[in-house]
């Protein structure tokens, strides 16, 4: 007879007994977690900043509904829409590179099992599947709950106010008897620590130009003082202050400066006000301050000057489950991929001169037999058979077309055309055999013979802060997809992201498709790639992607004429920023 205790094989848990099994082990993990800190007090910043990436990786799992790679994408927008500095993106890297690496997880499949058997279920790889997609928000909740009872723990040790001789943490201490500090201003700084960030290459002009407004806003808002006598009530008013400013606003004049103050003066000091109008400036917005005040605050703290007791990443501002999810840009589906190939600009149109004109637009996409290779043509294709950035592709110059030991590649780099994301995005890329077929080795030779210093002129950027990649987006992009009639979700990062999802299905291992990627945690350069062994493995691993132009036929090459390919040369971004 069988064992009364295990239901009917086949047998689905009903959502009570899924959220029951969860609360069981999130009562586990909670009591294991209190009872590690509990046994090393003196670790406890360590607790603290294991606690705080568990809580974004379980965030993350919930809002994916799964497991998946955190591709650069992702990392770009944590960054820049989130405000998370690098050690907190390193630490939710570091967290999923172990479970995909070497399989270390929180949630092992014994203890699913044990749940599953304790409650009266036979395991099965799809009842761990539900289980493990329930345990997500309480794993979630019991690492809050931990850090919650962590901080209570050792607030009384944080409290202590420790000579200055012995190098330990002074918070609220002076540094004279009468209280009173003379160190610089934020005001005073800031043009240095801009004027270094943007040398290291940490930030761009638009970064730059965010900084100086956030640093002029903070102290507008919460007013000018010595930077080191700031408190974490402070910048806490100042995030509170900065959700009452309306989405454009002014600083120009004394007049436009007092009248923001006067509308936060009237916003907090009449409750119906701020029932009655809504916040104005997104959760985006306000991080984004943060995340560059968190940036001067670094700056200063390199320079070895004196610095307020603040924590920034409880300043920053939760999104919700639902607007992550959604700001999560998933992968170009392959029936808009499928549309994108079938324009005529990649199967034959009228032939026309170039550009974006109304006249020129009618002609790319009405069929004939014309195929001009430009921007239009090969963008698209780059982007679907190398998994390459935007902006990596569009800055191309003809001599980034390389050709070593027999395999054609592209070489990634910093060049004077552009950067590239960060010192991981350095790399070659080899060519697709499709993009050979249809003849990007003779575009690129072609451009070279003409004097090009790009291959696409067309996409030049205009002003300082635009890049090669959002002219593309604006010019090409947005009517390759309209003509196209693809969906929302056909995005040029979800091309990207479409080329790593191909990619794992054919279970290519993720140190390859980093490696192809430019993914941060592989350390390329250009020697490692100087034989053939290395290449040739890159090779085959985009050679795994399946053709999805095999009905395009390869066609001599054609130009637009130089007037309207090769615009007036620009001037230098550093000579359009002064």
């Amino acid at each position: 007879m069988l064992n009364e205790k295990i239901r009917t094989v086949g047998a689905v848990p009903a959502e009570d007994d899924l959220q029951a099994m969860a609360r069981s082990l999130y009562e586990e993990l909670l009591a294991d977690l209190c009872s590690q800190q509990r046994a090393a007090p003196y670790d406890a910043e360590a607790h603290s900043a294991a606690n705080l990436a568990f809580v974004d990786y379980y965030q993350r799992l919930t809002s994916l509904g799964g497991h998946m790679s955190l591709l650069p994408d992702e990392e770009l927008r944590l960054a820049t829409e989130l405000g998370w500095d690098e050690q907190r993106l390193a630490d939710l890297r570091a967290i999923i590179r172990l479970r995909e690496e070497k399989g270390i997880t929180q949630l092992q499949p014994q203890a699913l099992d044990q749940e599953l058997r304790r409650r009266g279920y036979e395991p099965n790889d799809r009842l761990r599947w539900m289980l493990e997609l329930a345990v997500y928000p309480h794993f979630h909740d019991a690492h809050i709950e931990a850090e919650i009872a962590l901080q209570e723990a050792i607030a009384p040790i944080e409290d202590v106010q420790y000579p200055a001789e012995t190098g330990a943490p002074s918070v609220g201490l002076d540094t004279a008897a009468t209280g009173v500090k003379s160190g610089p201003l934020l005001c005073d700084f800031v043009e240095q620590a801009i004027t270094d960030l943007v040398a290291e290459e940490t930030w761009d002009i638009k970064s730059a130009r965010q900084a100086r407004s956030s640093a002029a806003l903070f102290e507008l808002l919460v007013g000018q003082k010595p930077f080191e006598t700031y408190t974490q009530a402070d910048f806490a008013s100042f995030k509170r202050k900065v959700a009452y400013l309306p989405a454009r606003y002014d600083m120009g004049s004394d007049k436009s400066r007092a009248a923001l103050l006067q509308r936060i003066a009237d916003f907090e000091a009449d409750d119906s006000l701020q029932k009655d109008k809504l916040q104005h400036l997104s959760a985006r917005t306000r991080n984004r301050h943060i995340s560059s005040l968190k940036g001067l605050y670094r700056w200063a703290s390199k320079n070895g000057m004196a610095l307020p007791a603040v924590k920034f990443n409880d300043l920053f501002i939760a999104v919700s489950k639902a607007k992550r999810a959604r700001s999560l840009r998933p992968a170009t589906p392959a029936d808009d991929v499928g549309k994108l190939f079938a324009l005529p600009v990649f199967t034959g149109c009228q032939p026309h001169s170039g550009g974006t004109g109304q006249k020129v637009l009618g002609a790319r996409f009405t069929p004939g037999d014309a195929i001009v290779h430009d921007a239009f043509y090969w963008c698209p294709l780059l982007l679907h058979y190398t998994g390459a950035r935007r902006e990596e592709l569009c800055k191309l110059r003809p001599r980034d077309i390389k050709i070593e030991n027999g395999i054609a590649f592209i070489w990634i780099d910093f060049t004077e055309t552009g950067r590239v994301k960060n010192d991981h995005s350095v790399r070659p890329v080899p060519l697709h055999s499709e993009l050979i077929r249809l003849g990007f080795l003779d575009f690129a030779h072609e451009c070279g013979q003409r004097g090009y210093d790009v291959l696409f002129p067309e996409l030049r950027p205009t002003n300082a802060v635009q890049g090669y990649g959002d002219v593309y987006f604006k010019n090409v992009w947005s009517h390759l997809k309209a003509r196209g009639e693809m969906t929302s979700d056909a995005t040029v990062h979800g091309m990207r992201h479409r080329f790593s999802t191909d990619l794992k299905t054919k279970k290519v291992f993720s140190e390859f498709r980093r490696d192809v990627m430019g993914h941060a945690g592989t350390n390329i350069n250009e020697e490692r790639y100087s034989d053939a062994g290395p290449l040739e493995e890159l090779r085959a691993v985009i050679e795994e992607l399946a053709s999805a132009t095999d009905h395009l036929t390869p066609a001599p090459i054609l130009l637009p004429p130089p007037a309207v390919r090769i615009a007036q040369p620009a001037k230098s971004r550093k000579s359009r920023a002064a």
